[in-house]
């Protein structure tokens, strides 16, 4: 199996993602081929272990095929040397996320790529997602993907979601103190400011969901 289109054909083959996934939710919804006919042969996973083990565990009478992200999986195959992984399909990648029209977007766009044109990001995907791998019998007696080697991981994505609350913080900050230097903006205080600034974010959630009372109606229709 050396592609999507590979797997699908093959029913010898069972295959899955991560239930309640971002990547569940698009092979569910797409309309593009071949993505669209994945949907109706998944046999999918709690969790990230338990498709790394079927991978793993895999009989010549039961194969299964673990469809996830390239960095996840990359990790993985950085670990247990019975792994293989296919060419990649679908394009893996991260950012941070900034309220629209940010001053800093341009700032951040730019230190990221200075990171990685000076190999920084290679370095540090080295550290953490390639480890001298182990075969099968190694597996056996220990716990395959622990909290200790995703830590690194972890501890990344915590400080990228500090980070961009530190930055919307800071905006939000700025943004008030300007309202009270211009008489148009009608706000006498920082504190008024800020307050007038929540309440346009709970005006504009309103409008934007309507229906909350018919969440649970509007489900029930969708579901059947």
């Amino acid at each position: 199996v050396n592609s999507l289109q590979d797997l699908i054909k093959n029913p010898s083959i069972s295959y899955g993602v991560l239930a309640n996934s971002s990547l569940e939710s698009f092979f569910l919804q797409t309309t593009i081929s071949p993505y669209q006919e994945v949907k109706h042969g998944m046999e999918n996973v709690r969790t990230t272990l338990e498709g790394i083990q079927r991978v793993l565990f895999s009989s010549a009478n039961r194969q299964y095929a673990y469809i996830a992200g390239e960095t996840s999986l990359n990790y993985a195959k950085g670990k247990y040397c019975n792994l293989t992984t296919t060419t990649s399909f679908r394009e893996d990648s991260l950012c941070f996320a900034l309220p629209k029209r940010s001053l800093y977007r341009k700032e951040i766009s730019l230190e990221i790529l200075k990171l990685r044109q000076s190999g920084f990001l290679d370095k540090l995907s080295a550290k953490w997602l390639e480890e001298k791998c182990k075969s099968i019998p190694d597996i056996a007696s220990h716990d395959p993907i622990k909290f200790e080697s995703l830590a690194g991981v972890f501890y990344m994505i915590l400080v990228t979601v500090g980070f961009s609350f530190a930055v919307l913080l800071t905006e939000w900050i700025v943004a008030a103190i300007r309202d009270t230097q211009y008489p148009y903006k009608k706000a006498s205080s920082f504190q008024e400011a800020i307050k007038r600034r929540l309440r346009n974010i709970f005006n504009d959630f309103q409008t934007d969901i309507p229906c909350i009372p018919e969440i649970n109606e509007c489900n029930a229709i969708e579901i059947a």
